[in-house]
């Protein structure tokens, strides 16, 4: 962590909604794969729905622990 997000194909939709192709970069074991989000404009800000966020926090967290290594002591 911190991890970069690769965003792309950014589509409008109705009701200050969007949707988005999303992807994380770093170490070869931090990448995921592109998948949809979707997103909601709330006071001028961007936000990512509820619905998207929690399988995408999955993503990261499976990403993160490919990346963590237990050492011997």
């Amino acid at each position: 962590m911190p991890l970069p997000f690769h965003v792309t194909d950014i589509e409008p939709a109705p009701n200050n909604f969007a949707g988005a192709t999303v992807s994380t970069g770093g170490h070869y074991r931090q990448i995921t794969n592109p998948h949809p989000i979707v997103l909601v404009d709330q006071g001028g800000h961007w936000l990512i729905t509820h619905d998207t966020a929690m399988p995408e926090m999955d993503v990261i967290w499976r990403a993160a622990e490919k990346s963590v290594f237990v050492g011997q002591k």
